[in-house]
């Protein structure tokens, strides 16, 4: 299975194109950063239903991503992906489905708006 990941800032532009497993790092509030950049949207496309991952882990000792509190949604409105969320320690591994249908596109946000440690970002899989 191919994933080809393209990674977003806040203004559009493209931070990476990394392929594979995506690792991020997240900050004291919650938002993720690849290779020193801010990441907003993070943009798969995949050659199979998955899994897709993303592993984070924290740039501070003693910071972890709350499930809840990330508040993850299913965008613009409920589909049938499926999002799994496990921590352990001060790592969080998401991992996506992709549909089976070529060319659909799935999306989950995370609006971890409130003051404790929520994921901040949007993410898109596509199946190509």
């Amino acid at each position: 299975m191919a994933v080809s990941w393209t990674l977003y800032n806040n203004f559009g532009g493209v931070v990476g194109t990394p392929t594979g497993t995506l690792s991020l790092s997240f900050d004291n509030s919650g938002y993720p950063y690849y290779s020193g950049q801010k990441v907003r949207d993070a943009y798969a496309e995949v050659d199979n239903t998955g899994p897709v991952t993303i592993n984070l882990s924290a740039q501070n000792a003693g910071y972890t991503l709350d499930q809840t509190l990330s508040d993850p949604k299913e965008l613009p409105s409920s589909h049938p992906g499926v999002l799994n969320w496990s921590t352990s320690g001060a790592a969080t591994v998401l991992t996506f489905t992709a549909s089976s249908t070529v060319n659909d596109e799935w999306a989950w946000g995370f609006g971890g708006l409130t003051p404790a440690i929520g994921l901040k970002m949007k993410v898109r899989v596509r199946r190509i």
